[in-house]
């Protein structure tokens, strides 16, 4: 039986190759800001919101100069002890990763991430970015919680694509009003979005625990703690069997 000969490594074709990833997802970007007359795009009202939560990081990092320098040098050199990492791994030595994935990260639980040269690489790329982008978040300086926490989420959404949204969890409720109701309808209705039940009511009981330095769980039994218990067996019983969550049902 003729077998097929083994292929060489050829390591000026591997950067190659790589050289060209790069260039088609700059390509891509600027394609797709671009419009047909060549003038940039308006982006839509959710990206829009996205680039101004990034613009306010970005100005924490570009507003001084050492700041920005340490910033290209901190990305410069994980990409550049990368790609020694993997010339040496490439010329038969044992080198460790310079980043692995998480073990619960199932998307690199393929053999071939690890096998293959050119997927290693392309994996500790995307890891290294990933990591960079949540520092550049978490040590920007100045940003009000709000903006923070959306740009933790949009980072998160950005770099994980496996990240699915089960939906909105609504807390403070108030079922005696019909306000509150028709705002929970509402955002079902305009984003598209499940509200999950039970909502967690408004109760003076987590001002207590706030006061008191303890969890609203360790107090005496009440409402508010109920419906979070109540959620989390929802949440555990999705998870594992795959039953469905139950949804925000207003009291007729």
């Amino acid at each position: 039986m003729e077998t097929q000969p083994t292929k060489k490594f050829d390591p000026e074709a591997f950067a190659m190759n790589l050289a060209r990833a790069m260039e088609s997802s700059g390509q891509a970007l600027a394609a797709y800001l671009k419009a047909r007359d060549g003038e940039l795009v308006k982006p839509p009202d959710e990206l829009a919101e996205v680039i101004k939560t990034f613009t306010a990081v970005a100005e924490y990092w570009l507003s001084d100069n050492e700041r920005t320098a340490e910033l290209q040098k901190k990305i410069a050199k994980a990409y550049i002890d990368l790609w020694g990492s993997s010339m040496r791994r490439l010329a038969g030595e044992q080198v460790p990763p310079v980043i692995e994935p998480s073990p619960r990260d199932k998307r690199f639980s393929d053999p071939e991430w690890k096998s293959n040269h050119f997927f290693e690489f392309v994996m500790q790329l995307y890891l290294l970015t990933t990591q960079w982008a949540h520092e550049l978040v978490k040590n920007a300086e100045g940003l009000d919680p709000h903006t923070r926490k959306k740009a933790e989420f949009y980072v998160q959404q950005i770099t994980n694509a496996d990240l699915t949204l089960l939906g909105a969890l609504p807390t403070l409720y108030d079922s005696r009003t019909t306000h509150s109701r028709d705002v929970l309808l509402d955002v079902a209705d305009r984003y598209e979005l499940p509200v999950l039940a039970p909502p967690i009511p408004r109760t003076v009981r987590f001002a207590e625990a706030t006061a008191s330095g303890a969890s609203v769980l360790a107090g005496r039994k009440n409402k508010g703690a109920s419906a979070y218990r109540d959620l989390a067996e929802a949440l555990l019983k999705h998870w594992k069997s795959g039953k469905e969550l139950a949804t925000f049902a207003p009291e007729v």
